[in-house]
């Protein structure tokens, strides 16, 4: 594979553009800015004929808000954390449809998190 692709298994899967929000080797992928030590996880699409063979993201850290277009039929490349502004927060960073939100003055919300 190029240096911007990744393989799952070479003997499965084909050679797979790296999404907007990785960073690939050639072989690997992995989330950037270290985000996957933070809790960003990456799942193998083994069902949707489509995006068979794919790393689809599914999680990002906390105070993260998960981009994924792919859910939402767009397209595979778009897919990344996107750290929310200061004092402000994301309810979940597993759902691509939710968003960052102000922080109540009267609350505090640490790392990005829930009050």
């Amino acid at each position: 594979c190029r240096t911007a692709q990744y393989i799952i298994d070479s003997n499965r899967h084909n050679c797979q553009d790296c999404p907007i929000g990785a960073e690939c080797s050639g072989s690997d992928l992995r989330t950037v800015d270290g985000l996957d030590d933070l809790g960003a996880k990456w799942e193998v699409n083994e069902v949707d004929a489509q995006l068979f063979g794919r790393l689809m993201l599914k999680v990002c850290p906390v105070g993260y808000q998960l981009v994924n277009m792919s859910v939402q039929g767009v397209g595979y490349g778009d897919q990344e954390c996107v750290k929310c502004p200061p004092d402000w927060y994301i309810f979940k960073s597993d759902d691509p449809t939710l968003s960052c939100h102000r922080c109540p003055e009267s609350a505090t919300c640490p790392y990005g998190g829930a009050p």
